[in-house]
């Protein structure tokens, strides 16, 4: 059975216990009494957990199987803690607002972290409050589930090249001051700009419409 998991593993990144154990309810050369399927799979899942692979859950990725149904799990390869601290410290040495693939760092390790391997850890590990901070490049999510194969991941842009958008929608000064005031993010404001959509019966003599109020900028401001 440990056998069977590694062979999935090998063949498609992850596998699947419930897959395996239908190919093998299919294949007739195999014998698996009913009686000792469970112990079978457990023994094997716990195998491969012991071989740097982790089963992946709807929470995460975790390193015992626990109180969890045993027939319910994916299992998927990590890399060793040496490859680990090199792959954090790579990531830690690149600039913001920087892109890298599992690819990239495939090349860097070669057959010492297969790809599978390197997905699982960059997923098990996403997120800006970790050391090194990344997140999913296309969307900026910390979210494993929104990630896609082929997207790449990207350190987080530094705290001058963070966007903010505010948006007000009413003809009252106090109430667009009161927004602010209750919505507004820290820090320094240094550029922006601003935009307003006029409604259709919009002030005498100025014609409904849309465009650009102007830009601001302020390097003092906070």
């Amino acid at each position: 059975m440990a056998e069977r998991l590694r062979e999935a593993i090998d063949d498609t990144g992850e596998a699947s216990v419930e897959a395996v154990l239908r190919a093998i309810r299919g294949d007739t050369s195999v014998y698996l009494p009913a009686e000792d399927t469970e112990q079978a799979v457990t023994e094997a899942v716990m195998t491969l957990l012991s071989e740097q692979h982790l089963l992946r859950t709807e929470n995460g990725y975790v390193d015992s199987l626990g109180d969890r149904d045993v027939f319910e799990m994916t299992i998927v390869p990590s890399v060793s803690g040496a490859i680990a601290a090199e792959i954090d410290d790579y990531i830690g040495s690149l600039d913001s607002d920087t892109n890298f693939t599992i690819d990239d760092l495939h090349t860097r390790f070669g057959s010492s972290a297969p790809e599978a391997a390197i997905k699982t850890y960059l997923l098990q590990h996403l997120g800006t409050d970790s050391d090194p901070a990344y997140v999913i490049a296309n969307n900026g999510s910390t979210d494993p589930g929104q990630w896609m194969p082929g997207y790449p991941f990207s350190t987080p842009k530094s705290d001058e090249e963070l966007i903010w958008e505010f948006h007000y929608n009413g003809g009252s000064a106090a109430d667009l001051r009161d927004k602010w005031n209750r919505e507004q993010d820290e820090g320094s404001v240094n550029h922006a700009t601003i935009e307003f959509t006029l409604p259709e019966d919009g002030p005498a003599g100025r014609a409904p419409g849309h465009g650009h109020g102007g830009t601001y900028d302020d390097r003092a401001r906070t």
